[in-house]
């Protein structure tokens, strides 16, 4: 058996996912270093019912993007400065920042009903 290299490893790692304004960005799964500021910051275990975790979200959303967000976006590169090719978090719209989070979590399978709900309603044609 042989083992596994980084590439192969971190391929299936990232997806392509298109955003309310159209754009496209590319995510990767949360690692366990995103996983572990976000249980600092929610102050909840890993397995905390939905509606609880999903409350306390709510709770420090902009707090819970600062870490996801830079964290998990591999492209464009999302910074809190002003940098050469980068994106600033302030130029990203509200929709945006919150499908962006929504995907992450879903990618990293720890979708919640509450944001699986965000994006049916997204994906529905409006009119």
């Amino acid at each position: 058996m042989e083992v596994t290299t980084a590439e192969e490893y971190r391929r299936g790692k990232q997806e392509v996912v298109e955003l309310p304004s159209g754009a496209r960005f590319k995510i990767r799964k949360m690692s366990p270093l995103e996983f572990g500021k976000l249980m600092e910051l929610l102050g909840t275990a890993a397995n905390a019912p939905d509606s609880l975790r999903e409350a306390q979200i709510r709770d420090r959303i902009v707090d819970v993007m600062r870490v996801l967000i830079p964290g998990c976006v591999v492209e464009p590169k999302i910074s809190f400065e002003s940098k050469e090719g980068c994106l600033s978090f302030e130029e990203l719209e509200v929709a945006d920042a919150m499908a962006l989070m929504d995907a992450v979590y879903e990618f990293s399978g720890l979708a919640t009903e509450e944001a699986e709900e965000r994006r049916k309603f997204r994906a529905e044609p409006s009119g």
